[in-house]
């Protein structure tokens, strides 16, 4: 059978608006291109509103911009933009007139002036607009989330989805232009590839599009919601450096009915807080508590009992009258305050379905910050069919109220402090602790080998292959023996995203349990899968399974890969019969349509290696060139490249890469046997010496040793183990390395 997409395997980002280039900034000169205007932000609006023209070659120093005749106060003037306030003229639609500093006078595009139409700007401020200061208030932070295009019958407004990377980074362009200091963008998982027209929003296009935000607006912060992704991609979002917070949960992780009888979601027990936090802490995940209803602000204390697995958060986020759930947003603003006084946070109030006008109006003049980029258009004036000018008029209205009570925007590093960005520590130079875990009493490991280790995905079970199969519920302190039929000796284990334990064994083959061991499920030819019954090498990636197996009757020939992109339900094979350039693989890492195989015999070194690679889920191969040792470890790393891990030291490869290049700070000859990435972007490499880290992209490496206190020098795995720690497997046992913060 050749080799299929994997349907239910892709997990595409959410993110998106679309809007022209603001264009490139050029220094004027006695033969520059005309100025041309591409776009006016908003051009209906009323007198004293603000609008922004966009485009280029308007030079440095400021002219003159006329409404009709009248002459309009210039907010801002950059060769690319010119931001104004509209002069007091009478209803009407005029001409906007530029005059340059050396005369030149050109015409592009109206506005039309409307009477006064109240938006509710300042329905709910707490004193009149004209007396209020707010030059003594702290500098405005401003994230932005870019929106979608268009909604289809399929997409409700809960996961509105990006057209493409383009769009995308368009939009966030433009915001940076403007003076915002963090983007936000979600990920929604259930989009996958077979979507043609969003299917360049992969998980490669992911990781550029947050290191091109960051290349065309230095500093700018990044903010991801990634809940619905499946773990191992969550973890790669969020080892990127440039990721400076994440929201690790939403608000639906929990339901119940008010005595009104009207049911709300949301987080509001600390239980299932520290639960979610488990799973995706980090040095830089600093978690945004979310509120939405008056019932939920009166919860919070609950929310930060528990302030240290919180972090001690310095920022909520109040969500105002999502999707109708809250009939009072003020009341649900200030009981937020009141509840969290004492902790003095920061808020970011978010403008999205009702009252987004009175929401900015009282954000700006209460000290509060904005999180915006909602696509609603009903509730805007002015060109209620376009997203783009909604989401253009409402960043128009948080500068203006800004503007006139006198308030600053934060600069990116002001904003740093604001948010409370976490700062992590060098792996070169962080204090880093070793010390031994194998259970106590008669809870514990065998003396031995450990040959792989994993964590369930809720984060609440460490897995060990050691001999049998071995659980521990509490971090390591005990461990059980689980019975496992068949006289299996496990190689490997892994876990996916539904909950299911996999098991690779040398002479069983590959076999799941859902239910903590109670039972397993045991793959074999009927299911669907190779008849080798040693397997070779494990990866799981959400909910699909990839494995390579070899045959312990023949010698371990291999025998191909096998994968599940549905945990289980369905099986293909991929071998050289469908076109694979070889059955000897001995690695394997599979993202989006992509697979990554390394070549190698299970034996041992045979002169046999290299490293595959199929951009079409195994249909098509091809051969990287400059690896010619047997592949053991493949894992994604920063700007679309791989680390490859071979019998001969550490590789670097390009996502379709033709050659790989040597890592020239790794030890030449260092047998790498496991990678592994954590929350704050450190690669811990296991090897046949001991344990190497980089956070550097592999410019350095720290070398974790016997000498420090590892039970051995040979490494097999590793398994993050919180916030700052990492469970290693050794040829002598476990061991817990606690890097200090």
């Amino acid at each position: 059978m050749s080799g299929k997409h994997l349907r239910g395997f892709v997990c595409v980002s959410f993110v998106v608006l679309i809007l022209a280039s603001a264009g490139c900034r050029k220094e004027k000169g006695p033969e520059s291109p005309s100025p041309t205007v591409f776009r006016i932000s908003v051009d209906s609006l009323t007198r004293g509103d603000t609008t922004t023209l966009f485009g280029e070659n308007f030079g440095r120093a400021r002219g003159i911009v006329k409404i009709g005749d009248a002459p309009a106060r210039i907010i801002s003037w950059s060769d690319s933009l010119i931001r104004i306030s509209v002069p007091n003229v009478k209803d009407g639609t005029y001409p906007v007139e530029i005059e340059l500093p050396t005369g030149e006078v050109f015409q592009r595009g109206t506005i039309a002036v409307r009477g006064e139409m109240s938006d509710g700007l300042y329905d709910w401020i707490p004193a009149p607009i004209d007396s209020i200061d707010g030059s003594s208030m702290e500098p405005l932070v401003i994230m932005f989330a870019p929106v979608a295009s268009s909604f289809g019958e399929r997409f409700d407004y809960n996961a509105p989805i990006p057209k493409n990377k383009e769009e995308l980074l368009n939009e966030l362009a433009w915001a940076c232009e403007q003076g915002v200091q963090m983007a936000r963008l979600f990920f929604p998982a259930e989009l996958t590839s077979s979507n043609d027209d969003y299917a360049d929003l992969s998980m490669r296009n992911i990781r550029s599009i947050i290191s091109e935000t960051v290349k065309n607006c230095p500093g700018m912060m990044i903010d991801v919601n990634d809940l619905d992704l499946p773990l191992s991609k969550r973890l790669l979002i969020r080892s990127d450096p440039a990721v400076s917070v994440a929201s690790p949960y939403g608000y639906g992780d929990f339901k119940t009915t008010l005595s009104s009888g009207e049911v709300v979601s949301g987080m509001n027990n600390h239980e299932a807080l520290n639960a979610a936090l488990a799973r995706t802490e980090g040095y830089y995940v600093k978690p945004l508590p979310v509120v939405m209803t008056p019932w939920q602000a009166l919860s919070l204390p609950r929310l930060i009992k528990s302030g240290a697995a919180l972090q001690k958060p310095r920022v909520f986020q109040l969500y105002m009258a999502y999707d109708d759930r809250a009939q009072d947003d003020l009341k649900s603003i200030e009981l937020s305050k009141t509840n969290l006084a004492a902790a003095n946070p920061r808020y970011f109030n978010v403008v999205t379905t009702k009252n987004v006008a009175r929401v900015v109006g009282y954000s700006v003049t209460s000290g509060d910050h904005i999180v915006f980029g909602f696509n609603y258009s009903s509730f805007w004036p002015g060109e209620t069919n376009s997203y783009i000018s909604n989401n253009m008029y409402v960043l128009e209205k948080i500068l203006e109220v800004a503007d006139r009570i006198g308030r600053p925007i934060a600069t990116i590093e002001q904003a740093e402090k604001i948010i409370g960005r976490m700062k992590t520590p060098s792996a070169q130079t962080a204090k880093i602790s070793v010390s031994p875990l194998s259970g106590t009493g008669r809870d514990v490991l065998p003396a031995g080998a450990v040959k792989s280790a994993a964590r369930s995905a809720d984060g609440s079970e460490l897995w060990v292959a050691a001999g049998g199969v071995y659980i521990s519920q509490d971090g390591g302190a005990k461990f059980k023996l689980v019975r496992v039929p068949y006289g299996v000796v496990p190689n490997h284990v892994a876990s996916t995203d539904n909950g299911a334990i996999w098991i690779g064994s040398t002479s069983e083959g590959l076999m799941k349990t859902a239910d903590r061991g109670a039972n397993f499920n045991r793959y074999t030819v009927a299911s669907g899968i190779l008849d080798g019954n040693l397997i070779g090498c494990l990866h799981t990636s959400g909910n699909a399974v990839f494995a390579c197996m070899n045959s312990a009757e023949a010698g371990n020939i291999g025998k191909g890969i096998v994968y599940s992109p549905d945990g289980g339900n369905e099986w293909y094979v991929i071998t050289e019969n469908e076109g694979l350039p070889t059955n000897e693989i001995s690695a394997i890492f599979a993202e989006d349509n992509w697979i990554f195989a390394g070549i190698g015999t299970y034996s041992g070194d045979s002169g046999v290696g290299g490293l595959l690679f199929s951009g079409d889920a195994g249909v098509t191969w091809t051969r990287v060139q400059g690896i010619d040792s047997k592949v053991t470890a493949i894992h994604p790393w920063h700007d679309n490249t791989l680390m490859v891990g071979t019998r001969n030291g550490l590789f670097t490869v390009e996502y379709g890469g033709a050659r790989a290049a040597k890592a020239k700070s790794f030890p030449e000859n260092a047998r790498v046997t496991s990678m592994r990435m954590d929350n704050r972007g450190w690669l811990w490499i296991g090897a046949s010496d001991g344990v190497y880290i980089t956070d550097d992209k592999g410019a350095n490496f720290r070398k974790i040793a016997s000498s420090d206190g590892l039970p051995s020098d040979v490494v097999r795995s590793a398994v993050l183990a919180g916030s700052n720690a990492v469970i290693v497997a050794t040829d002598a046992g476990l061991s817990k390395i606690v890097v200090s913060r």
